[in-house]
């Protein structure tokens, strides 16, 4: 990726990272927590050097960006289910707080919604009580709402791992119901691989009687 910058900043390279966090999007899939110097390689003596006002000095750059360098690794925890019922009815299952919040986690679980703003960036907060004791809160933002296909939130709330949630109507009386977890903190993701296949197998369980319910 090559870039020009332009800029009177005392720090150059202050506008040129304005300039790329707008051009790289999540699909570029990088890191840019890193410092920002080690993202860049400087091509020989493409500097343009003049003097702007209050003796700061104007560098028009021709920079070289190694995004491959900073690519994350990712790590997936993927459950699928078939259901017998239309992509429709999963659909709202899941969508509508008053019948996601009695499925949504393992057995014995139950959730209190405080908000469910079910809107590209918007926000869901919940706690999940757990079975015998605790109170588990969680946070995540929407970032992808494809209706009857797919549904993606980043966790804001530890532990951190990004889900992408998918459906695909199969005939018009079953779907085909997934969960991707997508890690790239490899200790993270190998400590909840232990158990999170099985209890994702629990929450599918319990959409599955939710279903069912609304079928009455």
């Amino acid at each position: 990726m090559l870039i020009f910058v332009s800029t009177c900043e005392i720090n150059p390279f202050q506008k040129l990272a304005k300039l790329v966090s707008l051009e790289i999007t999540p699909a570029e899939n990088l890191n840019l927590d890193v410092k920002f110097k080690y993202l860049i390689d400087r091509w020989g003596s493409g500097n343009e050097i003049t003097h702007c006002k209050a003796g700061k000095i104007k560098i028009t750059t021709l920079v070289k960006l190694n995004l491959s360098k900073f690519r994350k690794k990712f790590m997936d925890i993927f459950s699928r289910r078939e259901f017998g019922f239309p992509v429709s009815k999963v659909y709202k299952a899941m969508t509508d707080p008053q019948h996601l919040k009695t499925w949504w986690g393992p057995d014995g679980f139950t959730n209190t919604f405080h908000e469910f703003d079910f809107r590209v960036g918007g926000t869901w907060r919940y706690t999940m009580h757990g079975p015998e004791k605790g109170n588990y809160e969680n946070e995540a933002v929407f970032t992808v709402i494809d209706p009857e296909k797919r549904i993606e939130w980043d966790r804001i709330s530890n532990p951190h791992f990004y889900m992408i949630v998918e459906m695909a109507m199969l005939d018009d009386h079953r779907t085909e119901f997934s969960f991707r977890m997508r890690f790239t903190d490899e200790k993270l993701y190998k400590t909840i691989l232990q158990f999170a296949p099985e209890k994702n197998e629990e929450n599918f369980n319990r959409l599955e009687g939710v279903l069912r319910e609304m079928s009455l």
